[in-house]
């Protein structure tokens, strides 16, 4: 069965439906597109009225916020979200940190702006710029190793393992 997994935007987007297709697992994918919980709220009993899905999972990413005030952020949407299997996790900085983690470079969860430090990365690499989008995000978590990565960032584990816990 299918996971639904609510994010906040593009690059979030296309990072969970590649690692998604790395792992063999499939998504349903909803933005936020923003900060207020009641949103996240309404989107998810929303998508649960028309299709059943084996759980839910909330990505936050905490930027310069404080952990608790994200934690507390997630706490509402769990609460108002009516259904067994629903997980909360916080994306430290963003999901370009777990990029970051995945591509070997240590401490990712705690470089304050992951997406510039991403984008240097990449021009050293000489892989190009990194520019958020859905289709960048996605084609770098499909070439992540999964084994650094969840090494690196225990964030990312969590959202791996809540990904094939069935």
């Amino acid at each position: 069965m299918t996971c639904l997994v609510v994010a906040e935007g593009e690059s979030d987007e296309g990072f969970v439906k590649g690692l998604a297709k790395k792992l063999g697992v499939e998504v349903k994918v909803l933005k936020t597109r923003g900060n207020r919980p009641d949103k996240a709220i309404r989107i998810v009993k929303a998508a649960l009225a028309v299709q059943d899905y084996s759980k839910v999972v909330v990505l936050k990413d905490q930027h310069e916020s404080s952990e608790e005030a994200v934690r507390k952020k997630l706490q509402i949407i769990i609460a108002g979200v009516q259904h067994k299997h629903v997980h909360a996790i916080i994306v430290k900085r963003a999901v370009e940190a777990w990029i970051l983690a995945g591509m070997g470079i240590h401490s990712a969860e705690s470089i304050e702006k992951p997406d510039d430090y991403l984008d240097t990365v990449l021009k050293q690499r000489g892989r190009g710029s990194y520019i958020k989008s859905l289709e960048k995000a996605r084609q770098l978590a499909e070439e992540i190793d999964l084994q650094v990565a969840q090494k690196l960032s225990s964030t990312l584990r969590e959202f791996i393992d809540r990904l094939r816990d069935p």
